[in-house]
């Protein structure tokens, strides 16, 4: 049975969500907004296992990492049917609220110019959990996001599907002026 909230999980299921989540912070180039800082489940290979299919989660605008992590259930699923998750947190602003740099969305307003890398910060965050946890399945790596994080996620996918095998969403999209839509 499906554990979908924690008050239906087993104490064990909890202690194993609790006790591998944490925060890292990892410093890339400049371009990628320096230091930036996620959270993870990864769980363990076991004994003999086929390699794990990896999901970040984007949070939307507004959002933090926290709040998508607590917000989308992924950790339990991920737990209960053994696949990593990462929720990444972004670096740009808007108007002094976190956001995705997903360029053209539905805010409206231009591509944001000086703002960080996120396509090239979520690929080399990627790289760096598919390196850090050889457990994790490079052709099984995924994106899921709400909001401006559905719009991040479709981007990423959109410019870096070498790495990105699926996107799934929830209530965000890609302009058609975007020049890969």
């Amino acid at each position: 049975q499906l554990c979908r909230r924690p008050a239906a999980c087993t104490p064990k299921m909890l202690s194993l969500v609790a006790a591998s989540l944490g925060e890292t912070c990892v410093r890339f180039d400049h371009t990628f907004g320096g230091e930036r800082c996620h959270d993870a489940f990864i769980p363990d290979a076991g004994d003999g296992a086929a390699k794990l299919p990896l999901l970040l989660d984007l949070h939307r605008f507004r959002d933090t990492k926290e709040d998508q992590q607590f917000g989308s259930g992924w950790q339990l699923t991920a737990a209960q049917h053994r696949f990593g998750v990462v929720w990444p947190a972004a670096a740009g602003a808007w108007r002094g609220v976190l956001n995705w740099n997903a360029g053209p969305y539905n805010v409206g307003v231009p591509p944001f110019r000086g703002w960080p890398d996120d396509v090239g910060y979520l690929t080399r965050l990627i790289a760096y959990l598919l390196d850090a946890h050889p457990q994790l399945d490079a052709s099984r790596v995924y994106v899921s996001g709400a909001g401006v994080g559905c719009s991040m996620a479709q981007r990423l996918a959109l410019e870096a599907s070498n790495v990105i095998a699926a996107v799934a969403c929830v209530s965000g999209s890609l302009p058609r002026s975007n020049k890969h839509a």
